[in-house]
């Protein structure tokens, strides 16, 4: 008998995704936490949204579930130790190398993030959307001759020395796990990176040892007038910490997809929201990276084909 299977997304784009899921009893809806929390009893499977939390309650009341495949690197969105004692087998695509080679959207974006931020284009967008034509208050910057530091150098950040070398910038990057042996691109130590970036992208998986791995010490230290984009974790930065840079002047201008405690609601009262209302040197997108069609026919398509050999196994 075929097992169950809940995909929280709206499928209806990815039309090979639907052809491969026949393995299973498959719904695809994009739902809200509540209406996961009702409907996953029924389930055995489940490929979740990374828009909430797939918390302890919720797990509790998946009395069926055997396996969650998210579609994503990330994990922070589910309580592993819930798992573990349940009997629920996680899957993500964390470790996934050879398939994540080419998966380049979040890196794209990190990169979109940085022109958008250094020639102004959604204030010049609404500018023209008001009616008017003066580009003399929208006076940006060059990358050519500028330093692209890097904060972790896996595969994105890998990818994102290559767009930097292709934009004849300067790329120096930091991983402490890492020897960088990548014609065009100087490893150097933490300190350096902060000292000598004019831009600065951030690119680690979030644990014990990023979290809060920027704040007030770091801008204490950074080059003044850095540019910085994070498309990893929000919690890596210290909001408060980042607003105050921005305010003074210590960073030119931030672009995040991703903020902390995202998943917690309410986003209109966050403090980097707050203050992006006020000030257009802060751009937010929210956590788009991996959101493309390109990219989410597969990372759907591999979460899916863990199940289907995990169930092949049962």
């Amino acid at each position: 008998m075929k097992k169950k299977l809940i995909v929280a997304y709206n499928m209806n784009h990815l039309p090979d995704f639907h052809a491969r899921a026949s393995n299973f009893i498959t719904t695809c809806q994009a739902i809200d936490y509540i209406d996961l929390f009702e409907k996953i009893p029924d389930y055995e499977y489940l490929i979740p949204s990374v828009k909430y939390a797939l918390d302890r309650k919720l797990l509790m009341n998946a009395v069926k579930l055997k396996a969650i495949s998210t579609p994503s690197t990330g994990t922070d969105h589910i309580d592993f130790t819930a798992c573990e004692e349940l009997g629920i087998k996680v899957f993500s695509m964390k470790n996934d190398t050879e398939f994540l080679s080419n998966i380049t959207a979040t890196a794209e974006l990190a990169f979109a993030l940085i022109l958008n931020v250094i020639r102004m284009i959604p204030s010049a967008n609404l500018h023209v959307l008001d009616g008017k034509w003066d580009a003399s208050g929208f006076c940006g910057r060059e990358l050519q001759g500028k330093t692209l530091g890097i904060i972790g150098f896996g595969r994105l950040g890998s990818i994102m020395g290559d767009y930097g070398l292709a934009f004849r910038m300067s790329v120096i990057a930091y991983d402490p796990y890492k020897k960088i042996q990548r014609e065009g691109i100087r490893q150097v130590n933490f300190d350096e990176l902060l000292n000598k970036s004019d831009i600065i992208t951030i690119h680690v998986h979030l644990n014990d040892e990023t979290r809060g791995m920027i704040g007030r010490d770091v801008f204490r230290q950074i080059k003044r007038g850095v540019v910085l984009v994070n498309t990893s974790r929000g919690a890596i930065i210290d909001s408060d910490a980042l607003i105050e840079a921005l305010e003074d002047g210590t960073v030119y201008g931030a672009g995040l997809d991703v903020i902390d405690n995202e998943l917690a609601g309410n986003i209109t009262e966050h403090p980097l929201v707050k203050y992006a209302r006020r000030k257009s040197n802060l751009i937010i997108t929210p956590h788009i990276g991996g959101v493309t069609v390109d990219s989410q026919q597969k990372a759907f398509i591999h979460a899916l084909e863990k199940l289907i050999d995990f169930d092949r196994l049962l």
